[in-house]
């Protein structure tokens, strides 16, 4: 599943901000507003996405 899905909120929420705001906003000015609003209730809503498998938790190779 990746980020895909988060990525999709994010550009939904730049049109969002676009409609509201008349101007032009860069995806990058959007994914850092979205990450400051809605990130953590994201996260605590699709655990699975940020899950690291064991093996690559760790430095060691």
């Amino acid at each position: 599943m990746d980020n895909h899905v988060q990525i999709k909120e994010i550009r939904q929420y730049r049109e969002e901000l676009i409609h509201k705001c008349r101007r032009s906003i860069s995806e990058n000015v959007a994914a850092r507003l979205w990450i400051k609003r809605y990130a953590a209730q994201w996260r605590s809503q699709h655990p699975a996405i940020f899950r690291m498998p064991a093996n690559r938790c760790t430095n060691e190779n």
